[in-house]
């Protein structure tokens, strides 16, 4: 049995070695296994980036509708709302120093890349431009990216 400092049996806490070659190859850091409850305020950030990104979705859908230029104010302003959850994850200090860098490293893969994507397409827009991209049914249920001509985003 190995045992951590703290008297915490650490003899579970183990990870494939295929899963830790991938998440380096991310540039993640590789956290020990842990199984606990999130913080309040971490499930809170969870939490208002999904609404966020349903209302942003609900913008799209009405801009598409009715490309105005209020519909294209909405689409800004929400994908602002969610720009400012990643800065308040960046800047998250949790007392447990797991939880925040779970925290960033998840939203530093999936929610980064969305903010950068979606970016890039309303400012070519703004400049004139149409963009055009394939948005699929599945996009709308979690943190996916429409295919585009765009290169791939990467985390910011």
């Amino acid at each position: 049995m190995t045992v951590a400092k703290d008297g915490n049996d650490l003899s579970n806490n183990v990870i494939k070695i295929e899963d830790a070659r991938e998440l380096r190859e991310l540039g993640l850091q590789i956290l020990p296994i842990v199984d606990v409850a999130l913080s309040a305020k971490s499930e809170r950030f969870f939490h208002n980036a999904d609404s966020r990104r349903l209302a942003f979705y609900t913008a799209f859908v009405d801009y598409s509708r009715s490309p105005t230029r209020k519909q294209f104010r909405q689409m800004t302003r929400a994908l602002t709302r969610i720009d400012r959850i990643l800065a308040g994850v960046a800047a998250f200090a949790s007392p447990d120093y797991g939880e925040g860098v779970a925290l960033r490293a998840w939203f530093s893969v999936h929610v980064a890349p969305f903010v950068k994507f979606w970016s890039e397409m309303l400012a070519d827009v703004e400049a004139g431009e149409s963009p055009t991209f394939t948005m699929t049914r599945e996009i709308f249920d979690g943190w996916g990216l429409p295919t585009s001509g765009h290169s791939p985003p990467t985390a910011a």
